[in-house]
């Protein structure tokens, strides 16, 4: 696995080849059981989109990372002009 041959993001067929598995159902299994998180869909509404940060992250077995940081309650203040 040559990191540098990918771009930063990839589709869950690449994510599967990336990842060393022969189908991409693998991936999906991997999302459906939290364990993994996409980054959205391209276009919105197209294929899923994986970072390759947290397939890394998936590959070595830690949690998917929090899209909102633990110490953050809520959304920052609006301290205007």
């Amino acid at each position: 696995m040559n990191r540098k041959a990918y771009p930063p993001f990839v589709t869950t067929a690449v994510a599967a080849e990336y990842c060393g598995y022969k189908e991409a159902s693998a991936i999906r299994k991997a999302h459906r059981e939290g364990r993994l998180r996409p980054v959205g869909r391209r276009g919105g509404t197209g294929p899923w989109m994986w970072a390759l940060e947290a397939l890394d992250r998936y590959l070595r077995g830690e949690p998917p990372a929090d899209t909102i940081a633990p110490d953050r309650l809520s959304a920052p203040l609006d301290e205007g002009d």
